[in-house]
């Protein structure tokens, strides 16, 4: 049997880890544009602006609109859901726990969504962890607790808190609920992506119209919100869509988890 490296675990691993570089970076660009774009503003529009350039891609191939065809009802809702709670609820929520604290207390939390994945990946997918695989988890959650341990939250805002545990819950959901749709293999990343982050885009805008108004952007502003669109969410969302057809959702959960690490670095190097 030949041997092809594109096909391989340690493949789908990389490209998640690029993934989740891709996304460490948002954090730390996200932080620094933050005082001068409202934060539901800021994620409205990236998702929004991403998810146009998806739908652009979707109508001009024709294999990928042939997709709609297949659509049933189930599928549909399933996508909503996953748009709303992926897109909606998790980055919103995400941006908004960002305006509130500090990015590392936001990615020191989020890896705790690794926990919740493998219990509702265990009931709601029935994939459960070899010994291997749960002593990785547990030590990499050992290791979590012994750098960061005690985490002072004096001084943090409440709300900021509140919106930090609803982006960690939503942000594990998401992820089964990927797994369960990308894993059936019937649609490809990039339709999931365009269908979901539309939904969820469309939803979100609507939140930030009403919380925000119509904030006045410069072309600075515009210019960080395009390259979000582009390389971090359309770009990096639909590889992660087509990862969650190769890896199961633990895994792809203990691979979020380094993003810790490098946000880290990243906050020390560009956010002092």
């Amino acid at each position: 049997m030949k041997f092809s490296f594109s096909n391989s675990h340690l493949f789908n691993v990389l490209v998640a880890l690029f993934v989740t570089f891709l996304w460490s970076s948002s954090f730390v660009i996200i932080k620094q544009w933050l005082a001068s774009i409202p934060a539901l503003t800021f994620a409205a529009y990236r998702y929004l602006i991403a998810s146009i350039i998806l739908w652009s891609f979707i109508l001009i191939r024709k294999d990928e609109r042939k997709q709609f065809s297949n659509l049933d009802a189930k599928t549909t809702l399933k996508l909503f859901g996953y748009g709303l709670i992926f897109i909606t609820i998790t980055q919103g929520a995400g941006f908004l726990s960002l305006d509130y604290l500090p990015a590392i207390t936001v990615s020191f939390s989020l890896n705790f969504s690794t926990i919740v994945i493998v219990i509702l990946s265990y009931f709601l997918l029935k994939e459960i962890p070899n010994n291997i695989q749960n002593l990785l988890i547990i030590i990499s959650l050992l290791g979590v607790g012994i750098y960061f341990l005690p985490l002072d939250l004096s001084g943090m805002k409440m709300i900021g808190l509140v919106f930090l545990f609803l982006a960690v819950f939503a942000n594990s959901l998401s992820t089964v609920i990927g797994r369960s749709i990308n894993y059936q293999g019937s649609l490809t990343p990039l339709f999931v992506t365009a269908i979901s982050m539309g939904f969820g885009g469309v939803v979100l805008t609507g939140i930030a119209f009403v919380v925000d108004g119509i904030p006045e952007l410069g072309s600075d502003e515009m210019m960080v919100i395009v390259y979000l669109a582009v390389f971090n969410t359309a770009l990096a969302f639909t590889l992660w869509n087509y990862i969650l057809r190769k890896i199961k959702a633990f895994e792809a959960g203990v691979i979020n988890n380094t993003m810790l690490i490098q946000i880290t670095i990243l906050a020390i190097f560009f956010l002092d």
